[in-house]
């Protein structure tokens, strides 16, 4: 069932969450991003379960600090946890309830509301208590639960906090970790041993832990996409580079008095710019490591791929292939959608349902090349394959028992506790298919209050848990057309430019970020828009670049890298 188009944009945007190296839940800062790895998983079919060691299986215990082997052999675990748990034990947990849930059938509802919470209870001996926090005041409220020092148990949500998750250690907001898991969390810590990357996402750079995360597959759900009709119309045919892409949008604006022909949103990340290899986005500056090789950070501001992609977006706004209106659209607002199904837009970025909305006849493009490049040169896509942060817990100081509670957790890296938390009980929320896969029960697929993975996710299983999340709960309702679009994003996308991996700033470092990186994001964006807009010109560009490392981004550049080569002296 359909619902509003607003509510299936806010669920793409947390695809897009989920499958990075962060929270699901709350906006991830370019330091924490994981670095992406070229994966590249053909969705002709369902994807497959996560080939990874389950959770009976375990690995030799691991030194924090140093590299492991990625996907190592495992073994048993050397402690074996029994559930359900004895003793009657209720923790409290904070979380920040996502928009699109209190928006729906979660509205004024706490995580308790699903079907299967009671067989977790059952499971594990342990129940929950939630204090919900809307996410738009989030921040406001951590803050303040932080300064008054009145803490629940635990927290279910990201904490930005000013000197990182090290610096919540440090000042006892939060306990670290590491030193527990060996013997409360046996099956979580078997895991990280047997998969470096996720380690890498886990720990901290100093080898404290701060948080348990989940882990899964991510996959390429998204793409540029064009009207096929009007191709139709116009006897072109679906391009294939930029210069073609330009054609087409120039055709369409005569031929349907269009006057916005491409949908250009106000961070620019619009998939236009993977064919000029640069990350832009609006609200951060776009770190990421150098395209060149090496192990630096740049900053993609000061680099020549930018310099044209914002060259290019110019000539297109002074053609009129997008408006002045374009500041005002964003993934936030829900518009989005709304302004492609105006029916005065011929090309957008988008996913997989809305390419194939009833009412537009879609068709995805490959991924863009320049005329000069016959390479696909691609970014902004963190495929790092069995590495997903789409959960996690992190315990209050003061916990009366934080050893108990991280093995209720360690409950969902079990065999039964990762099915739950995925997908639900047997014969109630799910069965399995012919091929031995789960898939959703009837009684679910009727339910038309779920109509998208989310809301089925929390409604039937543990949104919440710190898990292997499957992501086939996510593409279960895919259909044949919407796997085809999917391989051909795939297909296309042969290069990747990475992300920094998952580190934290040091204590100094994030001092240096916090006093200079919002002056030079608010100033560099501002001369940006202009430019693009012919207010000032490419020449004024290079101006603006060299004024904001004035103004601290060589600072800034510098405390990145600073902590990036700690981090690189102690996990190679």
């Amino acid at each position: 069932m359909k619902k509003t188009v607003s509510l299936l944009l806010c669920a793409v945007l947390i695809l897009g969450a989920l499958a990075g190296c962060g929270s699901s839940k709350s906006a991830v800062s370019a330091t924490e991003m994981s670095a992406a790895s070229a994966a590249s998983v053909s969705m002709s079919e369902p994807v497959a379960d996560v080939e990874e060691p389950t959770a009976t299986e375990s690995a030799a215990e691991p030194e924090p600090e140093s590299a492991q082997e990625t996907e190592a052999e495992p073994e048993a675990p050397a402690v074996v946890i029994e559930y359900p748990l004895e003793g009657g034990y209720t923790f409290d947990v904070l979380y920040a309830k996502p928009t699109i849930l209190d928006a729906t059938i979660m509205s004024g509802l706490d995580y308790d509301f699903s079907e299967v919470y009671p067989d977790m209870v059952e499971a594990t001996g342990v129940e929950l208590t939630w204090q919900s926090v809307s996410e738009q005041a989030w921040e406001t409220q951590i803050s303040l639960i932080i300064a008054a020092g009145d803490y629940p148990d635990a927290c279910a949500d990201r904490i930005n906090y000013t000197t990182g998750n090290i610096g919540l250690i440090e000042d006892e907001v939060m306990l670290d970790l590491a030193d527990l898991l060996p013997e409360h969390m046996p099956n979580y810590y078997a895991l990280l041993n047997s998969d470096q990357a996720f380690a890498d996402c886990a720990y901290n750079s100093d080898g404290s832990m701060t948080q348990i995360v989940s882990r899964g597959s991510t996959f390429i759900n998204n793409g540029l996409n064009v009207r096929q009709d009007w191709l139709d119309e116009l006897n072109m045919d679906v391009p294939t580079t930029v210069d073609e892409l330009t054609d087409f949008m120039l055709a369409a604006k005569n031929a349907y008095n269009l006057s916005n022909p491409f949908l250009v949103i106000a961070d620019l990340n619009i998939g236009l710019n993977r064919a000029f290899n640069v990350k832009a986005e609006g609200d951060r500056m776009g770190y990421q490591l150098n395209k060149e090789g090496g192990d630096e950070i740049v900053w993609s501001g000061a680099t020549q791929s930018f310099r044209d992609y914002v060259e290019f977006l110019r000539g297109w706004y002074e053609m009129g292939i997008f408006n002045d209106d374009y500041l005002n659209i964003s993934n936030q607002n829900g518009n989005v959608q709304s302004t492609y199904m105006s029916g005065n837009t011929a090309a957008w970025n988008s996913d997989c349902a809305a390419l194939l909305d009833d009412s537009i006849d879609g068709v995805p493009v490959p991924d863009l090349k320049l005329v000069d490049d016959s390479s696909t040169n691609i970014s902004g896509i963190t495929d790092q394959e069995k590495v997903a942060q789409t959960g996690h817990m992190m315990v209050f100081n003061g916990c009366e028992n934080p050893e108990i509670f991280l093995e209720f957790l360690d409950y969902f890296y079990t065999d039964a506790g990762n099915l739950l938390a995925n997908w639900g009980v047997e014969g109630r929320t799910f069965v399995y298919d012919d091929s031995g896969k789960p898939t959703y029960s009837d009684a679910v697929w009727a339910d038309t209050d779920c109509f998208f993975f989310l809301l089925r996710s929390a409604k039937y299983g543990l949104y919440w848990a710190p898990c292997d999340f499957d992501v086939n709960l996510m593409i279960a309702d895919y259909t044949p057309e919407q796997y085809e679009a999917v391989d051909m994003w795939v297909a296309t996308r042969g290069s990747y430019l990475c992300y920094p991996p998952n580190f934290q700033l040091s204590t100094e470092d994030r001092d240096i970020v916090n006093q200079y990186e919002a002056d030079c994001v608010t100033f560099f964006w501002e001369h940006v828009y202009k430019v693009i807009a012919g207010q000032e010109t490419m020449e004024d560009l290079d101006a603006t670049v060299q004024t904001a490392l004035d103004m601290g981004m060589t600072e800034v550049i510098d405390a990145y890298n600073h902590s990036y080569q700690d981090y690189l002296a102690q996990h190679g």
